[in-house]
């Protein structure tokens, strides 16, 4: 099995430099077809590489949670869906955890996607390097280092509007 790590910090901090609000970091190997083959639904077959990402992302000061956070850690890898009418090929979501019920349940009742809690504490991060681990009443599941990390470049910042969103000359 091949392995990389994909590093990347997304820091977007709405003008609080010191307070991320939200923190993205991924790490990707490759593996053979058949055993991701064997998790995809009828209909669907890996595209490309075997390409394994584990994104983790965190989240802070979120309006509907009351100003608090969660975190997230997703595992997905390329895939296409071939039907009689239809193709898309895109990220094949297998799970999805998340730390809190609030957005758990509101992903399943209102957007019919599939989540399931485990505990996702922020990262360590120190001299370049995030220690990320997840966990489920006390049993590990996910124990991930990645290193040699820089910070990300923020996008630029978008030009303000005058009230009702219309730009005037």
């Amino acid at each position: 099995m091949a392995g990389y790590a994909e590093s990347s910090f997304l820091v977007y901090n709405r003008g609080r430099p010191t307070r991320p609000l939200a923190l993205d970091q991924a790490a990707s190997a490759s593996f053979p077809i058949y055993p991701l083959e064997a998790l995809l639904p009828e209909g669907f077959h890996v595209d490309g590489e075997p390409v394994v990402t584990v994104e983790v992302s965190y989240f802070a000061e979120i309006e509907w949670l009351a100003g608090r956070g969660y975190n997230v850690c997703g595992v997905k890898f390329p895939a296409v869906f071939q039907g009689q009418r239809d193709r898309a090929s895109g990220p094949f979501l297998t799970v999805l955890w998340e730390n809190l019920t609030d957005p758990i349940l509101t992903g399943r009742e209102e957007l019919g996607f599939s989540k399931i809690y485990c505990e996702i504490p922020e990262p360590r991060v120190y001299a370049g390097t995030a220690h990320i681990a997840t966990s489920w009443l006390g049993f590990k599941m996910m124990d991930l280092k990645v290193w040699d990390l820089a910070p990300a470049p923020l996008p630029p910042a978008a030009e303000p509007t005058p009230a009702g969103g219309a730009v005037m000359d």
